[in-house]
């Protein structure tokens, strides 16, 4: 069997099947006691039916083949085929390059098509085909490697000036590709793996040229060779999202600590931030500024704020029947305020346990405002309307728009921690705490400070007024029971000396 059919029979058995039908077929038109005599020529007829026969193993056999190696939409070799061929190759080409191009990222695939529709996107990508197929050299094999990208095949000898190359491609990309007299642009990654001499080289080589196209996106180049570091990371960003599911239904992997927030003029702690923190089974303890942003890129984030929200109003229960009565600040992203699903889940656990609304805060960044301010704003004020307090997180970290102050029911904003490193009389930070501080207050906005890690910080926010404060200077986060024995215990802040 030809090695191409060898190939494509063993990821194709129904190829099999086929040169079986034909086999049988075959055998029953001449279906003939064989002996030794000498028989006559085969007659027209005979030899026309042979040719038939073979004409549809022929068209048969090339449908399967199309059908496994070949992607439909641009007429390219597809990622099988490429894997294919880097591994029929491996032992008889010295140094060889693959070399995957991505030419946009998810989130630039979905605006184009909203704005534009699933044709133009079509025609971006056959656009992009043609580009690739005139800068290429004549030896490289060019293929489809996913929806989003094309994958490259060629030798990687001395004389190849890869640089040069990707050069040419990527400044070829630059220009747009033309839908009904509309440019589009490109957002290109490319990602470099070099396939030596092997007997057997990675069963996945797409995978691993694709594990650094994102960070290649926003290198100078736009290009870098493969990296275990970076392809270990994107792993674990791969396993952590896997594993959100599961840990959301696990009972002992997802936990809430809570963080006392401080009235600075009477030192009293009244209220608290939750914070959520996971211990994933294999991976350890995983930070919520590495998970929580993963949680983003997908709707898992709204089932992690569900989780959060009703463990919440759980604590806050358990702490009132012992007798201590806390309200509770959470965070919220962008995509839990696009529509009303985060008010009913809050309604519902506020019922359950018959909570007043006014007891929990939710806190948001201001980037959560950028992408569709009018539906944010139309959410925040529904939950203004139900009682809940509404803070902005992070203020003064580069987002500050003071149409928000005005625009949005918040009742309080908290000064982003950077503004707190290096608070020196007559440095920006010194000047932008204290002004933030005054118009807040005029406001009639409590101004709560994080980060708040020594006794200068106290110092100065409590004499600029500013109402409250968070940090490790006055307590770490605790678990439910020992946040209540630190405050029963008298270990809180107010009883401690300056």
């Amino acid at each position: 069997m030809p090695k191409s059919l060898s190939a494509l029979t063993k990821q194709a058995p129904e190829v099999d099947e086929v040169l079986d039908s034909i086999i049988a077929m075959v055998s029953a038109h001449f279906a003939a006691p064989i002996d030794p005599h000498k028989r006559a020529p085969m007659s027209e007829h005979d030899n026309l039916f042979l040719h038939n026969a073979a004409a549809v193993a022929a068209a048969r056999l090339d449908f399967i083949h199309d059908k496994h190696f070949v992607d439909t939409l641009t007429g390219l070799p597809n990622r099988d085929c490429f894997e294919r061929d880097v591994a029929n190759d491996a032992a008889g080409l010295p140094e060889r390059l693959a070399i995957l191009i991505e030419p946009l990222t998810a989130v630039g695939m979905d605006r184009l098509v909203k704005a534009l529709g699933l044709d133009c996107f079509v025609e971006f990508m056959l656009g992009v085909k043609h580009v690739l197929a005139a800068v290429l050299p004549g030896h490289a094999r060019l293929y489809r490697a996913g929806t989003l990208s094309f994958a490259v095949l060629m030798e990687g000898g001395p004389e190849v000036d890869l640089p040069a190359l990707i050069q040419r491609l990527t400044a070829a990309l630059a220009r747009p590709v033309h839908f009904q007299n509309v440019p589009v642009f490109a957002d290109v990654g490319i990602g470099v793996l070099r396939i030596g001499p092997s007997a057997a080289p990675p069963a996945d080589n797409v995978r691993l040229m694709a594990s650094v196209t994102d960070t290649a996106r926003r290198s100078e180049h736009r290009w870098l060779y493969y990296d275990a570091t970076i392809d270990a990371h994107a792993q674990r960003s791969a396993m952590l999202l896997h594993s959100i599911e599961s840990a959301l239904l696990a009972p002992d992997q997802l936990r809430l600590e809570y963080q006392p927030r401080i009235n600075l003029a009477d030192k009293r702690c009244d209220s608290v931030e939750a914070l959520l923190r996971w211990t994933h089974p294999v991976l350890g303890e995983i930070g919520p500024a590495e998970f929580i942003g993963l949680a983003e890129t997908t709707a898992a984030i709204r089932h992690i704020t569900s989780w959060v929200v009703r463990n919440v109003c759980k604590q806050i229960d358990a702490w009132r029947s012992q007798g201590l009565h806390l309200n509770v600040s959470l965070n919220v992203s962008s995509i839990d305020l696009t529509d009303g699903q985060l008010i009913d889940e809050l309604t519902h656990s506020l019922a359950q346990f018959n909570l007043a609304p006014q007891c929990i805060e939710l806190e948001f960044t201001e980037s959560v405002l950028i992408p569709d301010f009018d539906a944010v704003q139309h959410q925040l004020m529904r939950l203004h309307q139900l009682g809940v307090a509404i803070a902005i997180d992070d203020f003064g970290s580069g987002y500050s728009n003071w149409r928000y102050l005005r625009d949005i029911p918040a009742k309080s904003v908290k000064l982003d921690r950077s503004l707190l490193v290096d608070l020196r009389p007559d440095t920006s930070n010194w000047h932008i705490v204290k002004g933030i501080i005054s118009l807040a207050r005029n406001l009639n906005l409590t101004v709560v400070a994080e980060g708040v890690e020594t006794l200068l910080n106290y110092r100065l926010l409590r004499d600029w007024q500013c109402h409250q404060g968070q940090g490790y200077f006055f307590c770490k986060p605790l678990s439910p029971d020992a946040l209540r024995e630190w405050i029963a215990g008298g270990q809180a802040f107010a009883g401690r000396k300056e």
